[in-house]
């Protein structure tokens, strides 16, 4: 796609309202509220995005990540995990049945880096590339149900 005016980007993306200043390229949009993640919601219940770029290019880039995201959490949102099934990497976090706080702790640092769904395979990764405990929220405690969870799914070794 090789979007150069708000025209071009309004074709691909009429679900958004669309706006250029003088220095930024905007895409607003407001839609049906999801079940989850409640706190990304308006006051009157719908969801609330925004998209500042600065060239028409890196919006349609962000539109399109932006879709890419608002899948992953329909995906997420469709299958049923709360019926017992095996607990593989593609499964989500909640899978884990880690402690209220736990999860939100972690939830809360993928959310801040705008992913919706974190997956056990994210879990599995964030762990290789560093110390839990320097995430907030995150005690050494906290780090070692997350490490005995994973170990007893045999996900880990060490």
């Amino acid at each position: 796609m090789r979007a150069e005016t708000i025209e071009d980007l309004q074709k691909d993306w009429p679900g958004w309202k669309l706006w250029r200043t003088e220095t930024m390229w905007n895409a607003t949009r407001r839609g049906l509220k999801p079940q989850e993640p409640a706190e990304f919601f308006s006051r009157r219940g719908h969801l609330v995005r925004t998209i500042l770029e600065d060239s028409a290019r890196e919006l349609a880039a962000a539109l399109e990540n932006q879709a890419a995201i608002e899948a992953e959490l329909t995906a997420f949102l469709a299958d049923d995990h709360s019926i017992e099934h095996p607990i593989i990497p593609a499964c989500p976090i909640a899978c884990l049945a880690l402690q209220q706080g736990t999860e939100d702790a972690l939830v809360m640092h993928w959310r801040s880096d705008g992913q919706y769904a974190p997956t056990i395979r994210d879990l599995l990764q964030l762990r290789e590339d560093r110390d839990l405990t320097a995430l907030f929220g995150i005690s050494y405690s906290r780090a070692g149900e997350i490490d005995r969870k994973l170990k007893a799914l045999e996900l880990v070794t060490a």
